[in-house]
């Protein structure tokens, strides 16, 4: 005998008490709920308003559509929830664990009364068994179904949600606001300007996933004139696009980019926006649904910017530089093609390169002269985001070795 079709559910029983549509509509609001807050905490916004906002959509689909079938309204809304939740868990960040338990619960019982509610709605034929009690069939086939999810998402979730987005995400698009209000550290400058001074705070803006702790580098600057730096070769050369993965122009002298071990690092953006790729060096490629720019040093910035929540992928190479091989390295020839840039002296003053002589006296090699200043900065210099900005028109780097003895990382690097 074939099953009478489900039919468009009569909109005045649905306030009637003891109603099974009633029923149905208090499991799928707490599914949809729980994957609303899930998508409001990625988007940085408050749980609450993300779990009002799926709830209320779950309760206008289930009691407001009279003229619709109760279980297509239901399959579409949790559907949909569905999709939702495996996206966005997909990703590093916070965890929302207990909001993934709430919405599995809650969708595994909402889809067993839903089916329940449309047989109450049959007419039962003439001296026919009834239905079995609710509670019992309800505790029976949930506690069958469950079993066989719980095999089915040990088995296969951590393929699953590799492959819906962990590794990419758009995330939201960035405002006017975000662009003005970003760092200068997650904006592509061409300049640093020593003689200001940088707005910093404790704030997140990323998070990373990686197999190990990283220099995560933005942009380099290797051409300095005593009070700023910038870059020497600023053009920049759209990347290829082949599919989701893009390769990045590798420097020809950077010779770990294509030869050293490799290091996969998921990126994620917790700021309104950033036009900076951050990687550890040296980044080989990339995943991502952005365009980007290639610059000849290896360093990537994204057209348009990340948003918050965007998520991107790199494969990082390098060679592991051990004391032995860097003290080895005066010994070896310097590789064909290496830019004249990093044999010139830089601009400073004569009793810094006075001082730099002293320290480096005693030491044989370019490695244990490079320690020898680490060493002496350590011992003479003091870190603080509170320090004196130098005066202009004088020598930064002099200022800060001579007088202040006071600076942030940018003093520090640059003396070194």
């Amino acid at each position: 005998m074939s099953r009478p079709k489900s039919r468009p559910k009569n909109h005045a029983n649905v306030w009637q008490p003891g109603s099974p549509w009633r029923i149905v509509a208090v499991p799928v609001a707490i599914a949809l709920g729980a994957v609303g807050a899930i998508a409001a905490s990625r988007a940085g916004w408050p749980l609450a308003l993300g779990a009002l906002a799926g709830a209320a959509a779950a309760l206008l689909g289930v009691l407001a559509l009279p003229s619709l079938s109760t279980r297509r309204v239901v399959v579409v809304l949790l559907g949909m929830g569905g999709l939702g939740a495996l996206r966005h868990a997909s990703f590093a960040g916070s965890d929302t664990s207990p909001l993934l338990v709430c919405w599995a619960g809650a969708t595994l019982v909402a889809l067993l009364l839903v089916d329940r509610a449309d047989a109450e709605s049959v007419r039962p034929l003439p001296h026919g068994a009834p239905l079995a009690r609710r509670g019992a069939e309800l505790t029976r086939v949930a506690v069958g179904i469950a079993v066989m999810v719980a095999v089915a998402v040990v088995a296969l979730g951590p393929s699953i949600t590799d492959h819906l987005g962990r590794h990419v995400w758009p995330g939201l698009d960035p405002s006017v606001g975000d662009l003005l209000g970003a760092p200068s550290s997650l904006r592509a400058t061409p300049e640093v300007d020593m003689t200001a001074r940088p707005r910093l705070s404790d704030r997140v803006v990323f998070t990373v996933n990686a197999s190990r702790g990283e220099f995560w580098r933005g942009q380099t600057f290797d051409s300095w004139n005593g009070h700023a730096w910038s870059q020497s070769d600023p053009q920049e050369t759209m990347l290829n696009r082949g599919g989701r993965s893009v390769a990045i122009s590798r420097d020809p002298t950077d010779v770990g980019a294509f030869s050293g071990e490799t290091l996969r690092q998921t990126f994620r953006v917790e700021t309104g926006y950033s036009n900076v790729l951050f990687a550890a060096p040296s980044p080989v490629s990339v995943e991502t649904d952005r365009v980007l720019q290639g610059h000849p040093d290896g360093t990537v910035t994204v057209d348009g910017g990340y948003g918050r929540g965007s998520t991107y992928t790199v494969t990082s190479r390098r060679i592991l530089a051990t004391a032995a091989i860097l003290r080895a390295a005066d010994s070896l020839a310097e590789p064909a093609g290496v830019r004249s840039e990093f044999a010139r002296v830089p601009v400073t003053t004569d009793r810094v390169r006075a001082l730099a002589r002293r320290i480096a006296a005693s030491v044989p090699t370019t490695y244990d002269k490079v320690r020898a200043m680490e060493a002496w900065l350590g011992a003479n210099v003091r870190y603080s985001l509170r320090a004196p900005l130098a005066p202009h028109g004088v020598d930064v780097v002099d200022d800060f070795l001579f007088r202040s003895r006071v600076g942030w990382c940018e003093q520090v690097a640059s003396s070194l």
